[in-house]
């Protein structure tokens, strides 16, 4: 009742600085001495300090490049780093864990943890890279802007698409006969869309190799005009 408890309480903090008392670096704990606790404890405090200041370095190194020499692509580049970081985050908490003799199912966890944020992080920075060049060149080349944002919609499908069967291979999932299933729904819609993708690749072309732009004066046949407007589906020209 309630008129035990201060002595229980009591009795519980006696127990509780005996048993720390008694305590030593040889002493196991849930399968690992207190020194090792200690060690690791050291290791994660280090490796996150270090990877904090190496994050801290690199952008006040970007930062006076961009000061010094204005902004340029590889500023821009190295500038999605933020991408990244979740990767240098969690870097401390699977060197722990790799150090210590934790339970099987923890380190599975923290194993494949780390492969997914791995794999989110590099296909992020990865398209931070293809907006970033395929901005750059349509600046230089003065193309029209549908070329990055066609270029950065494909490569997206195309890289998270192989990310997310990475990821389900890593957890065990037999990925050969999704492979194949995809391999058959791409191949149909290939066929029932021939068309369409010849349209599409005859877009791209125009789009990267220029034979005309808008504002040209072309002849196509018998009909002569200026181009008002480069589409999927067709040039419009006004003659």
């Amino acid at each position: 009742g309630r008129t035990g408890w201060p002595n229980g309480g009591l009795y519980m903090t006696d127990k509780i600085k005996s048993y720390f008392a008694d305590l030593s670096l040889d002493s196991v704990i849930f399968g690992n001495t207190v020194e090792k606790y200690l060690i690791a404890l050291g290791i994660f405090a280090v490796s996150f300090i270090v990877a904090m200041l190496g994050l801290r370095i690199l952008k006040a190194v970007v930062n006076k490049i961009v000061r010094s020499f204005g902004e340029t692509t590889f500023s821009k580049l190295v500038n999605g780093d933020e991408r990244l970081v979740p990767i240098v985050k969690y870097i401390p908490i699977y060197m722990t864990a790799q150090y210590l003799a934790l339970p099987k199912i923890v380190v599975t966890i923290v194993e494949k943890l780390w492969v997914i944020i791995l794999i989110v992080c590099i296909i992020r920075y990865l398209l931070w890279v293809i907006q970033v060049l395929s901005k750059d060149y349509v600046a230089r080349h003065k193309a029209n802007p549908l070329i990055s944002h066609n270029i950065n919609l494909f490569a997206s499908i195309i890289l998270y698409l192989l990310g997310a069967l990475f990821v389900l291979s890593n957890l065990g999932f037999n990925v050969n006969t999704l492979l194949a299933g995809v391999g058959i729904g791409v191949m149909a819609i290939a066929l029932a869309s021939q068309t369409l993708l010849g349209d599409l690749f005859n877009y791209f072309t125009i789009m990267v190799d220029k034979p005309f732009t808008i504002g040209d004066t072309v002849t196509v046949g018998n009909v002569s005009g200026t181009v008002e407007q480069i589409g999927l589906k067709g040039t419009r020209i006004r003659s």
